[in-house]
């Protein structure tokens, strides 16, 4: 089976791919001192470090010039690649990745007899270097091609184990062979396929060219090389320090596709705190570009704004905190910038590199979108039916809406903030929304209104909102149960229809039951908890105040398990109003 070298030629074949600066003050200066330890401004978020995952298969068209037969080879590897992305639109990358060529199946070399089948095995797997060229063909800042050429070293572990096969004449599949002559002759015609050697000469030795009972082949080269010739990635860059590719790679023996994941270098390098401007002379021949991105009309700096060069295979750039960025190493001639940024409208600027070369120092400015937002939400009552009702909206922009037939209301151009809708509806309980604006986005509050009850369980007296039941806790916790909230929405109500009412106390108390200082933490809790709530709902945390009595003030002797309920409780006393109640 001398043919056979070629089939661990095929499998063992794999390939893997996958400005910034403190500029000077004066940037129409020539030829000042290099500064030491001063760093190339040019090299932030050139360098890129990458994992993969790759998707191999070996199409039957390779195996068919050294095999009549011959199952499909498909595995899936991984690896880590860097990438070092030049200004001239070439990639050079270095990885390591990882293999397996594990298969198992029936192979026929080309051109012999169906006796000479043989069942391989293996289980090589391939740990690898990789070395590739790459170039840029740019649709968009924010997409590319990369077209290019790579070349793979190598070692192989594990091992590849063959053997004789004979034709089950029942399933119509090959099996092992044991050993010469079991089974005998069996198959359509009784060939003998356990005991006759590939090259029909018996004296041959039984591990070599004659017959394979579970050899181990050892041809299988320990260091292999392959060229991967073309390879192509589609990138997609939707954030400026992250990269994600999809890959594909033709080898001589082999095909493979896959995605990877990239991320910048520059995200974790910091800009140099000199720049050394070359001297003014005959080799001078390319520019420098100094420039800055500001906010028109004030001059603010923008950070983040993308800034791409028109006509020019180059990757965008990305301004620092100050808005500035630099582009090296371009031809003398006009050259235009594309600026965007989420918060500003598009623009552009231009600038003239001379023809001897040198920096060029130019000013981008943006426009402020405007930093509004909006609300749009709905209003039902408790059984999901539309309510149609004037909503009063205070916030950066005071104003009033109304609730159409199907419930809904919007309001837009908002100034960012926060905003309190108020829903007060005849026939249920006043309601106080808070929702926060901001820029660019629409607040969508859904609001559900209670109707008034027809026997209410709170009362407002002269100096104290009394409640005729009471709110209900988790055991031992200050957990408000869901079957509190009507109860809990009426104390809102209260609360908000009365603003002359300036302060609250909120008052939780327990029984004697436990030790009393778990008992004083527990009624401070819960009175805590019910002010949380009622913020919630709307109402001023500045007027209310939580305090905590525990045991010290009963209303009912501890004596009895109903009196003990009694005293489990939480009270709402006035402390402070600005009118005085008959």
């Amino acid at each position: 089976m001398l043919r056979l070298l070629a089939l661990t030629c095929l499998t063992c074949a794999l390939h893997s791919t996958p400005a910034v600066a403190q500029l000077e003050e004066d940037v129409g200066v020539q030829g000042s001192t290099e500064v030491s330890g001063a760093v190339d401004p040019t090299t932030a978020s050139k360098w890129w470090l990458g994992g993969y995952w790759r998707h191999l298969w070996i199409p039957p068209y390779m195996t068919e010039p050294f095999f009549d037969r011959a199952p499909s080879v498909v595995n899936n590897g991984f690896g880590l690649v860097a990438t070092y992305r030049t200004d001239d639109s070439l990639n050079v990358q270095f990885g390591v990745g990882f293999m397996p060529y594990e298969f198992r199946g029936t192979f026929l070399a080309d051109g012999n007899d169906l006796e000479d089948t043989e069942l391989v095995d293996s289980d090589l797997e391939f740990l690898h270097l990789t070395g590739s060229l790459l170039w840029d063909i740019e649709f968009h800042h924010t997409i590319a091609l990369e077209i290019g050429v790579g070349l793979d070293i190598g070692v192989l572990l594990g091992e590849m184990r063959r053997n004789e096969a004979f034709l089950d004449a029942t399933s119509g599949t090959f099996r092992d062979c044991v050993r010469a002559g079991v089974p005998d002759e069996i198959g359509p015609n009784l060939k003998p396929y356990c005991d006759v050697p590939q090259n029909g000469q018996a004296t041959d030795p039984a591990d070599r060219e004659g017959e394979h009972y579970d050899v181990e082949e050892d041809r299988v080269p320990p260091v292999m090389l392959f060229p991967m010739v073309p390879q192509v990635a589609l990138r997609v860059q939707p954030f400026k320090h992250l990269v994600i590719k999809a890959e594909f790679g033709f080898g001589v023996v082999q095909m493979w596709a896959g995605l990877s994941l990239h991320a910048s270098f520059g995200l974790f390098e910091a800009g140099p705190s000199e720049v050394f401007v070359a001297p003014d002379d005959e080799a001078a021949v390319m520019g420098r570009v100094l420039g800055k991105v500001v906010e028109a009309g004030t001059d603010a700096p923008i950070a983040g704004a993308t800034v791409s060069v028109q006509a020019r295979a180059l990757s965008p750039l990305s301004t620092l905190d100050d808005g500035r960025f630099v582009v090296d190493r371009l031809d003398a001639g006009s050259v235009r910038f594309e600026v965007q940024h989420p918060e500003y409208a598009p623009g552009n600027c231009q600038v003239e590199i001379p023809p001897t070369g040198g920096d060029a120092a130019v000013t981008c400015y943006l426009t402020p979108k405007a930093r509004v937002g909006a609300i749009s939400g709905q209003i039902k009552d408790d059984r999901g039916g539309p309510v149609s009702v004037a909503i009063d909206v205070t916030g950066p922009r005071n104003h009033t809406l109304t609730s159409d037939e199907t419930g809904v209301f919007a309001s837009v151009d908002l100034p960012a903030g926060t905003y309190r809708l108020r829903v007060d509806a005849e026939g249920f309980l006043l309601q106080v929304v808070e929702v926060e604006v901001e820029a660019h986005e629409t607040a969508m509050p859904q609001i559900i209104l209670l109707p008034k009850p027809k026997k209410s369980l709170v009362k407002l007296k002269k100096k104290e909102i009394v409640i005729t039941q009471q709110i209900n806790f988790k055991s031992s916790s200050a957990e408000i149960l869901g079957n509190s909230e009507p109860l809990m929405r009426e104390i809102a109500d209260v609360m908000l229809r009365n603003p002359h009412i300036e302060l609250v106390e909120i008052q939780g108390h327990t029984d004697t039951t436990g030790p009393r200082s778990f008992n004083m933490k527990l009624s401070q809790d819960r009175a805590e908890s019910v002010v949380r709530w009622l913020v919630g709902a709307g109402v001023e945390e500045s007027r209310m105040q939580a305090k905590g009595y525990g045991p010290d003030h009963p209303i009912r002797p501890n004596n009895t398990p109903g009196n003990r309920a009694k005293n489990r409780r939480v009270q709402f006393i006035i402390r402070r109003q600005s009118v005085t109640m008959e």
